[in-house]
């Protein structure tokens, strides 16, 4: 039985949450950052994860690109695993919604809560702890279910609150603290070219010490929490070492590859 894990990851809790799933299922572990630069994404594997962060209570945009260009056969298992600083909103019925479009449908979905890289939320080292034993216990029951292909529903309760507080929240971020005026402190920015490089889509270059971020952001803050001088900025907000956050088994190299790594 052949499976593939598709993941998106800014900092690392989706990419962790893959690549131990993948132990146990014998899985391919595949970045969307890459897939979606084909107009086409055709993939043959019996059994199909989709692994991503919650933003603002719902699927990140570039998860809803993959999907409008995924092609899988008919009888394909499909699974998801959200993860989530706070609450997962509608995510995986959203999810769910858009698979039936194309004529496929979610046959599991779950939520991990997960340690927060909001810009505006910080978990604890102590809560960070027992949420990654909390998870590794679930992923295992996960894994076994996916193995056997069980239909297990969908986590969670699909409420006409959320979209209504997913754009408040988003509101707030754009509007009010302005996070998507990104910058860098040129105090603090030693023009290292790290946050070209942690991007997944690109949308960050570097040229003679000066940044730039281009009008594609993928809001995954994989900048603000890679950069090793704390000098990126999101419009009013602007993070110190103690408020940054990755996760401790995924190293910038393993960020830096999902925008380079093959395709299925």
């Amino acid at each position: 039985m052949r499976t593939a894990i598709y993941y998106f990851s800014g900092t690392g809790n989706s990419l962790k949450i893959s690549q131990e799933l993948a132990q146990g299922l014998h899985a391919q572990v595949c970045p969307i950052a890459s897939a979606v630069k084909s107009k086409v994404i055709n993939v043959d594997a019996e059994v199909v994860g989709i692994v991503f962060p919650v933003y603002f209570l719902d699927m990140p945009p570039i998860v809803h690109e993959f999907i409008s260009k995924l092609n899988l056969k008919p009888d394909t298992y499909i699974f998801s695993i959200i993860n989530f600083g706070g609450t997962a909103g509608n995510t995986l019925f959203n999810l769910d919604k858009l698979l039936r479009t194309k004529s496929m449908y979610l046959s599991a979905g779950f939520g991990l809560k997960m340690p927060d890289n909001s810009i505006i939320f910080a978990t604890s080292p102590s809560e960070q702890q027992k949420m990654f034993r909390d998870a590794n216990r679930k992923l295992i029951e996960i894994s076994d279910m996916v193995k056997k292909r069980l239909y297990a529903g969908i986590e969670g309760k699909n409420s006409g609150a959320y979209p209504l507080v997913g754009k408040t929240t988003g509101f707030i971020l754009e509007r009010v603290l302005m996070v998507n005026k990104k910058s860098a402190k040129k105090h603090k920015c030693t023009g290292c070219g790290l946050c070209e490089e942690v991007c997944p889509v690109s949308n960050i270059q570097v040229s003679d010490n000066k940044v730039i971020w281009k009008d594609g952001c993928a809001q995954c803050f994989a900048c603000i929490h890679w950069c090793p001088h704390n000098a990126v900025r999101y419009g009013f907000v602007s993070l110190n070492k103690k408020r940054t956050y990755r996760h401790p088994d995924i190293t910038v190299k393993d960020i830096m590859k999902q925008k380079h790594a093959n395709r299925l």
